[in-house]
């Protein structure tokens, strides 16, 4: 199956603008996992709803030398599975994710919308810190 054809690369966003659209409808609906790519409860941070339940599953499961992938942030999972293949299934690039995942983590879910929406609506073009060009 080539890359343009697999189906969960089909339904990634393709752009950044995409990307957090995508982001802000799932914070804005679903309840987020902290600390977590996907929790006990199939809870999803910000970046990990952007992956499928069998990729998920994978990064739940695997062991790294000092601990879960589950509980890794953004650089080490993009360590394990390229920084390509993180930017083909988010539309995000490393760092961007990385800023995402920040605020999931550190910041409130209302605030983590927030952010997300002054960067869309062209109030900003940073959270933390991290440049996203639309």
């Amino acid at each position: 199956m080539t890359k343009s054809t697999h189906p969960a690369l089909a339904q990634a966003p393709k752009t950044t603008r995409e990307a957090l659209e995508r982001a802000l409808n799932y914070a804005k609906t679903h309840e987020l996992a902290k600390y977590h790519y996907v929790n006990y409860n199939g809870d999803c941070c910000i970046i990990g709803q952007f992956f499928t339940p069998e990729q998920r599953k994978l990064i739940r499961t695997t062991d790294t030398p000092s601990g879960s992938l589950n509980e890794k942030d953004v650089f080490e999972l993009a360590g394990r599975i390229g920084k390509k293949n993180l930017k083909a299934m988010t539309g995000l690039t490393v760092k961007q994710a990385a800023a995402l995942q920040f605020q999931n983590d550190n910041t409130s879910k209302e605030m983590l919308i927030f952010n997300i929406e002054r960067v869309l609506s062209g109030q900003t073009n940073t959270i933390t810190g991290e440049v996203f060009t639309l």
